[in-house]
């Protein structure tokens, strides 16, 4: 597997040069200097009744954007005007795409010949970024006179899905959880025990109370005997309702925050982990580390597609070092809001 702008770059062979690809659903743009891809940039071609004129308009307009970004960034080594702009794609496959875009752009634009030998019959417009994958791994020909060598960029995107995952460290939200279980089995247990005791209470009182109340048959009792015993009854239903008020609120508002932190670590992916959860009446932040941006990207659509948040938003893509101690090199550090 391999990015597409980087495949297409690889078809070109080029040490300066620009590469556009023209498909119906995408343009790919890369530019190359010094023998790399140094900017990369995909815009979605028009529908709707656009023209081929109205795409390459556009196509223009982004081409202008891009070198002057990439002018801004390296004022040492400007964009010549002679760097040639290598076209393929399906839409590209014709004259008429090659003169339109001349007649927007300085440079000069030229047909992409990937450098190998390719039967006459195959459309190599259209098969370009399948070309640049086959090339992957292999010596690239010697650079045209005068033009600088290539330099090849090898990525691979399952790196972090490959490799062994390490034992993942035990999130911040997991140790408050279990505090607050702990806390309230400690809390619970007492009452538990008391009800318990208050119900026997009752069945003994109850007991007692029938035979009071076939000795009043029997015999005459004080009033203010009967009164005292009325009194014990009511203490002990109260104080039985009391103890389920509590136990029903302690359960009850540790529900949700089990139920959504559940959620939250049942879409975290491998190489992935938290570094702070924050949870309000509405909303959930996650703080944590990530081995690529792409990674990052998954988290947040398993987040979404779980349908327990209204919103899931990324506000915050860093790389730096790692905030766990022994881990080697950079990672993605990154902030997930959820809105419910």
């Amino acid at each position: 597997m391999d990015l597409r702008p980087l495949a297409l770059a690889r078809a070109a062979g080029r040490g300066e040069a620009i590469v556009v690809n023209m498909e119906p659903d995408s343009f790919d743009i890369v530019f190359i200097t010094a023998g790399l891809p140094t900017v990369i940039h995909t815009i979605s071609p028009r529908r709707d009744g656009a023209t081929l004129e109205d795409n390459i308009r556009r196509l223009a307009d982004e081409l202008a954007k891009m070198a002057a970004f990439y002018q801004s960034g390296h004022p040492e080594s400007p964009l010549s005007p002679a760097t040639p702009l290598l076209l393929t794609g399906e839409l590209a496959a014709g004259p008429p795409a090659i003169g339109l875009l001349q007649g927007e752009v300085e440079y000069p634009v030229a047909p992409l010949l990937p450098p190998v030998a390719l039967p006459p019959e195959l459309p190599a417009a259209s098969f370009t970024a399948s070309i640049g994958l086959a090339l992957k791994k292999t010596n690239i020909k010697t650079p045209r006179q005068g033009d600088a060598p290539f330099h090849d960029i090898n990525i691979n995107i399952f790196t972090g899905k490959n490799r062994r995952s390490r034992a993942p460290h035990l999130p911040a939200g997991y140790i408050i959880t279990g505090v607050l279980l702990a806390a309230a089995i400690v809390v619970l247990y007492p009452f538990y025990q008391a009800a318990w005791q208050l119900k026997a209470g009752n069945s003994a009182r109850l007991a007692e109370l029938d035979n009071l109340t076939r000795e009043v048959g029997l015999a005459t009792l004080t009033a203010e005997e009967t009164v005292k015993k009325e009194e014990t009854l009511r203490e002990i239903i109260t104080g039985t309702r009391a103890v389920r008020s509590v136990r029903e609120s302690i359960l009850g508002d540790r529900g949700n925050f089990t139920d959504y932190l559940g959620k939250v670590t049942l879409a975290l992916p491998p190489g992935t982990d938290f570094t702070s959860v924050e949870m309000d009446s509405g909303r959930v932040t996650l703080q944590g580390e990530a081995d690529s941006v792409f990674t990052v990207i998954d988290y947040a659509t398993a987040l979404e597609a779980a349908g327990a948040f209204r919103e899931v938003r990324i506000t915050r893509l860093d790389e730096a070092e790692s905030a766990f101690s022994g881990e080697a090199g950079n990672v993605i550090k990154f902030e997930i809001i959820m809105s419910r």
